[in-house]
């Protein structure tokens, strides 16, 4: 089989490529792998001194220009390739980032089959849309109506660099004024985007700021994220996807997980739960059950398209 392979945040293609050694030898000799490095520079990264490679990243918070570029970089190069890819193979943001990919290639070209027939995904997070345009209609529903201070307090989570501060959409002052359908989009997508923040605290991304051009005097309504939620996204990613996380990650992680896996179909969606935090498998309980997921959700893509 051939795999496309996008890294996690705050590594590259040579560190992924280390992460994912056990499982590669257990898969065994006859795959390809080609790996595709981000383009935006990661000053720290808590996996500093354990693997030897460069620092990247596809794209810095909620940046939708730069998930954009991202799918660029995927588009191009799934263009210069002779042979077609059978799965991706993502990990962490690289596996946002394809998730992203997928849906939003479906929503442009509807009635085209996907680029894969199936997907490994590692602990994806928040998913972001290339489009800066996405929902909006849906998002100023409820932001035109909460309170200047609940705008203030999502405001103040957006600017905060190390991911501290306490946005709490279920304690807006403006709820009252929402219906029940713009509150559920409220509540779901801005503890989206906290949780978001509270998972940069968390891997100890501090000196990256996700909002570089943000000032105290922007319009929240325009810059909140464009997230692909299953609360308003209609579209499921309809290959098989395999899901793989560890019981010890951590709680915020856990909770992007969950959703990330909602905008896949749910009855060609594999659980991969391994003994582990924020990594890839690299045991042999865990490798020998992605090894199956993977094999599993082959067979099973040889039979979707």
């Amino acid at each position: 089989m051939r795999f496309v392979c996008f890294h996690g945040y705050g590594t590259s293609s040579e560190i992924f490529e280390q992460q994912f050694t056990s499982i590669a030898k257990a898969l065994g000799d006859h795959h390809e792998y080609v790996y595709l490095d981000g383009e935006v520079s990661v000053t720290r990264t808590e996996l500093a001194g354990v693997f030897r490679g460069q620092t990247l990243g596809y794209y810095d918070g909620c940046n939708s220009e730069q998930v954009e570029q991202a799918h660029e970089l995927i588009t191009e190069l799934l263009a210069t390739e002779e042979e077609p890819f059978d799965a991706v193979l993502a990990n962490s943001q690289g596996a946002s980032l394809a998730i992203s990919y997928l849906l939003h290639q479906q929503i442009q070209y509807p009635d085209k089959p996907p680029p894969f027939r199936f997907a490994v995904f590692f602990t994806p997070g928040i998913i972001i849309s290339p489009d800066r345009e996405y929902k909006t209609k849906e998002i100023r529903s409820f932001l035109d109506k909460v309170d200047q201070g609940d705008i203030n307090k999502i405001l103040a989570g957006l600017l905060d660099r190390n991911g501290r501060t306490m946005i709490e959409a279920e304690k807006f002052t403006g709820l009252v004024n929402l219906s029940a359908r713009e509150r559920e989009l409220c509540l779901s997508l801005v503890q989206q985007t906290e949780t978001l923040l509270h998972t940069r605290r968390n891997f100890k991304v501090s000196e990256t700021n996700a909002y570089p051009d943000f000032t105290a005097s922007i319009d929240c309504k325009d810059e909140f994220p464009r997230i692909f939620h299953p609360v308003y996204t209609d579209e499921r990613i309809p290959i098989p996807t395999v899901h793989v996380i560890g019981s010890d990650e951590n709680p915020a992680v856990k909770r992007l997980a969950k959703v990330a896996k909602m905008l896949c179909e749910r009855d060609r969606v594999i659980s991969v739960v391994h003994r582990g935090a924020h990594e890839i498998p690299h045991k042999n309980e865990g490798v020998d059950a992605v090894v199956r997921a993977i094999e599993k959700a082959d067979f099973m893509g040889q039979r979707v398209w």
